[in-house]
This record gives structure tokens, C-alpha cells and sequence, in this order.
């Protein structure tokens, strides 16, 4: 089972081309498609979309969308990847929201067996550095196409960008600006770490140059959408 989350906006959605990309890939026929792209052209007001594919047999259910923070908090504590299919988004959802509701916070760190970060529990990561944006390309974090999106909109930003196949170290995720790459929010700022029970303040460059701000980011994200 591969599933994707999306947000559906007056028949509108954000890199709806890619997600129907993603589609073809899994096997969806092409009336399939068409059939999902009229039900979503449909979609009258905002709604988040949850579409599961089996097998190439598509399912698609429409929720509304409740809010969230744009900024949020992150526990520090690593906890150990245990999803069993990492690659993909879908086949671990179940592990990765039990484990989401006992993280005293919006969102947690996954490690690998040695202690780099792969992910947060439910979305990949941006880390901000010295000008550049880096990226997770450990073999265990999984392919995002909100993601792709975001470093297709930093890189037209002028913004260099460099992937780490060994994943992340905590330490520098912990002294950095910090992004979660939510598929239905965007990117979520990190501006508090909790770790051992202690709240303390994420870092967040002043001096940003050509670092766009994470509200600008998505500002962008949302012109991408186009009606499906």
C-alpha cells in the first residue's frame, strides 16, 4: 500500500502533476485518473485528500482540514526508525502514528542504527546552514513529493542545495534552522526543541540572504497548485 496527503483546494492542487505522476508509476490506469481528477476538480472549499494505492486500485478520500501551526515543537530525543518499508510513505503509517502520539510534541527525530536522523517521524526534514539548504538522501528516508517541490522552489530561489546520504547529525539539526516538509501543510518551522523535558528556543537565522523564510516558501508552494 503506498499512500499520499494532499491538500485539494476549489479543484485545485499543489504539484497535482507530480501526484498523478506518482499515480501512473504505482500502476492507476488512465481512466482511473481521469475519474480521480473529476472528483477532485469537484471539491468545492479546502480539503485534505487521502489517496491509497493497492495494486494499482486507487482509493481516494476527501476530510476537512483542521489547522496547525506553521510553527511547532520537535522532541530532541532520537528515537529508533522501526518502519519496516522505509521508502515508501504508506506501508509504516501505523507505526509512525502510534509512535506521533507518545511524543510529548508536534513531531520527533528517527534514527538509524548509528544515530544519524533520517527523518521526523512523519515527514523529512530541511536543515538551513551557512546559506544552503540540506537534505536527507539516507537510504531510509522516504521519497517526498511536497519535498521535491520545496527544493525545486529553494533552488529558484538561488538557494545551493546539498543532500546528505548519510542522513542528518542531531547536533547540527539542534544548532540550525530547522523545516518539516509536511505534504499537507508545507513547511513547518521548528522553534522550540524539547529534549529531557526541557523546552529550549530552535535556532532561526537573522541574516538570511538568499534564505527564503519558511511562510515564503509556502507562500510559493501555493502557486503551484493548478487545477487537476
Amino acid at each position: 500500500m503506498h499512500a499520499f496527503s494532499f491538500v485539494v483546494e476549489e479543484g485545485r492542487v499543489i504539484d497535482a502533476a507530480r501526484y498523478a505522476a506518482a499515480a501512473r508509476e504505482l500502476g492507476v490506469s488512465t481512466a482511473a485518473l481521469n475519474r480521480l481528477r473529476v472528483r477532485l476538480s469537484m471539491v468545492a472549499g479546502t480539503r485534505r485528500a487521502k489517496l491509497e494505492i493497492h495494486g494499482g486500485t486507487a482509493s481516494l478520500e476527501l476530510r476537512p482540514l483542521p489547522p496547525a501551526p506553521a510553527e511547532i515543537t520537535v522532541a530532541a530525543r532520537p528515537i529508533r526508525d522501526e518502519r519496516t518499508l522505509p521508502a515508501y510513505s504508506g506501508p509504516d503509517l501505523g507505526w509512525q502514528r502510534f509512535t506521533l502520539a507518545q511524543t510529548p510534541a508536534h513531531e520527533g527525530l528517527l534514527v538509524d542504527a548509528t544515530g544519524r536522523v533520517v527523518s521526523a517521524i512523519m515527514a523529512p526534514l530541511v536543515m538551513l546552514q551557512h546559506g544552503r539548504a540540506y537534505t536527507s538522501s539516507h537510504e531510509r528516508t522516504s521519497s517526498s513529493i511536497a519535498l521535491d517541490g520545496v527544493a525545486e522552489i529553494l533552488a529558484g530561489q538561488g538557494v545551493e542545495l546539498a543532500h546528505l546520504p548519510g542522513g542528518f547529525i542531531r547536533s547540527d539539526l539542534l544548532s540550525s534552522e530547522v523545516w518539516v516538509i509536511d505534504p499537507v501543510y508545507g513547511a513547518r518551522l521548528v522553534t522550540t526543541w524539547l529534549e529531557y523535558g526541557t523546552s529550549r528556543p530552535a535556532r532561526q537565522w537573522v541574516e538570511r540572504g538568499a534564505l527564503p523564510t519558511h511562510r515564503e516558501v509556502n507562500e510559493l508552494r501555493a502557486q503551484r497548485a493548478v487545477a487537476v
